[in-house]
């Protein structure tokens, strides 16, 4: 049954520390936590997770939430998590739990955990309180950056032949678990090989060997795959699904029953039994990556990531960028300018989010020619539909933009164009009674971006790109993102959401300390100004207060 947390601070309830103690606390990140991150914990968010009405009252959700993004701040195991939160008096102020109070299993760390991977409400806990810190800090979203970063889950790296060898023993370990006397059964060859050996390992083979021992998987695989054929039951088993996966990707049948390993594989084939959404990229590797996007305006106080995606390492990024963009513009964050490299900026992601009224900055994606595209020189209107003027300043007689195959049509003027000394290099084609211009908006976006990058304003535009190259680094480095102790894209997901979740909260509280010590200076002025600023009905009182109680000076964020 959910508990919510009492959102009212105590006076007294930190009267056993010292007054020195309290002031710091108060001055540091645990007051700002305790004063502003806990009432943008929106409980609501997870009743799903509890039932209605049974069970015995749980620990608040709002402080369940807490511990779990102050785990990912600090990159901690669920022990470590457990004794941090228990012996940690910086933790406690934070989340304002008495120290007698302070006590959490891992088991239920655990459960709640899975609660919420099952429930996928780390996605609506993501997006209530990144907007509530956007608001609270007035971050300007009309210019963002986006790259995508490789994420590790808690797999082994495995090469084809220990592929083939892992995926068999699992299916034949399930087997002889559900249907013991149907293992029994097999070839004691098959058994022995794969389950009953002594000693050997199949994936340590020399590359002379190792592609005739692919084979010879391959043929067992497809052997127990057509023994058990006709058995619904078996058919039903996990590690049968994934044999007849894998042995699909990775092999043909040719005729008279002749296995053939397959010399290319797609990037989005099985790359680990025990990790099925994991995938292969040539450039980054096998896993998971990360989508996103965070502001990077200037004006800002911090920077803010306000999107990301969980996807297969085999996702291109090109992809991306269009999805990404929709969600920021029914959360209200849409950007009027993004800036990206080279992968999302395909002429088609151009013209896309040229329709959606934003501005992609970033390198042209695929190989330059060598030679520029001469309908750059073309003077367009913004969306590329339509042609204004020729290099010469030639208007055209019409234009017409064909939706179905998004392509421009514009007919200039025969005689005009045959006295002219660009004629046959600036694109137009000559007809019989005229000279046509066809494009594509696609390749006009392209061309005209290609002309673009030359200019030192794109230069230093698309300088500010580098910035998430940073955020990357500190996601991985300070939250443990590279490198997951989960696997399973359900589990993975939600662990990039609460890593990131713990970034912005992380950064959010930096600026708050550094904006409140700007305004009202060093000391006690700016121990004041963070009682104060946000809270002015209980600067009024606190003078009373203080006539019954010293201490109660450090505690003058009532709840309006």
């Amino acid at each position: 049954m959910q508990t919510f947390k009492d959102k009212q601070q105590q006076f007294f309830k930190w009267d056993h520390l010292p007054e020195k103690t309290v002031e710091r606390l108060e001055a540091d990140w645990p007051g700002v936590w305790q004063r502003e991150i806990i009432p943008m914990i929106n409980e609501r968010l997870f009743s799903g997770l509890y039932c209605a009405d049974d069970g015995r009252p749980a620990k608040a959700t709002a402080d369940m939430i807490g511990i779990m993004i102050l785990k990912d701040m600090e990159d901690l195991t669920d022990e470590e998590t457990a004794r941090r939160f228990m012996y940690g008096l910086d933790w406690q102020y934070a989340l304002d739990i008495a120290p007698a109070d302070a006590y959490v299993a891992e088991r239920t760390i655990q459960y709640f955990r899975a609660d919420m991977v099952a429930d996928a409400s780390h996605r609506a806990a993501f997006t209530d309180i990144t907007d509530k810190i956007i608001a609270k800090l007035g971050i300007r979203a009309g210019k963002q950056r986006k790259d995508s970063s490789h994420i590790l889950s808690n797999m082994k790296t495995l090469r084809r032949l220990e592929l083939f060898v892992t995926t068999i023993a699992v299916f034949l370990r399930e087997l002889r678990k559900e249907k013991p006397g149907r293992y029994e059964e097999l070839p004691e060859e098959i058994r022995k090989r794969y389950i009953e050996r002594e000693k050997g390992n199949f994936g340590d083979a020399r590359g002379s060997e190792a592609r005739r021992r692919v084979e010879q998987r391959a043929a067992d695989a497809w052997l127990l795959l057509e023994t058990f054929r006709d058995n619904k039951k078996i058919r039903a088993l996990d590690g049968y699904r994934l044999l007849t996966r894998l042995f699909s990707e990775q092999c043909e049948v040719e005729a008279g029953d002749k296995i053939t390993v397959r010399d290319d594989v797609s990037c989005d084939s099985l790359q680990s039994p025990f990790d099925e959404g994991a995938g292969y990229s040539a450039h980054k590797g096998k896993g998971y990556q990360a989508q996103i996007v965070e502001t990077c305006d200037a004006a800002n106080d911090a920077q803010i990531i306000t999107h990301v995606a969980v996807e297969s390492a085999a996702a291109s990024d090109a992809d991306a960028i269009i999805p990404a963009v929709s969600a920021l513009a029914e959360r209200g964050l849409k950007p009027e300018e993004m800036i990206a490299d080279t992968a999302y900026c395909g002429g088609e992601n151009d013209v896309a989010l040229r329709d959606m009224g934003v501005t992609l900055t970033g390198p042209a994606a695929g190989k330059e020619p060598a030679r520029p595209d001469p309908i750059a020189a073309f003077e367009t209107t913004p969306d590329l539909k339509s042609v204004a003027r020729c290099p010469r300043g030639v208007e055209p007689v019409r234009v017409k933009h064909t939706k179905k195959n998004d392509t421009v049509v514009a007919v200039f003027d025969k005689e005009t164009c045959r006295a002219c000394d660009m004629r046959g290099k600036c694109g137009a084609k000559r007809h019989k009674k005229r000279c046509v211009l066809t494009y594509s908006r696609s390749r006009m976006a392209t061309a005209l971006r290609r002309e673009r990058e030359k200019t030192e304003a794109f230069k230093k535009t698309y300088a500010i790109r580098a910035g998430i190259e940073g955020t990357n680094s500190e996601l991985k480095r300070a939250h443990g993102m590279g490198w997951l102790r989960v696997r399973g894209q359900p589990a993975v997901e939600f662990a990039v959401f609460m890593k990131i979740i713990a970034c912005n909260v992380k950064r959010y509280i930096k600026a708050r300390i550094e904006r409140l010590r700007r305004t009202a200076g060093d000391g006690k002025q700016a121990q004041t100004a963070l009682f104060g600023v946000e809270n002015t009905p209980c600067c009024v009182l606190a003078p009373v207060f203080r006539l019954f109680h010293s201490r109660l000076r450090h505690s003058a964020s009532l709840a309006a």
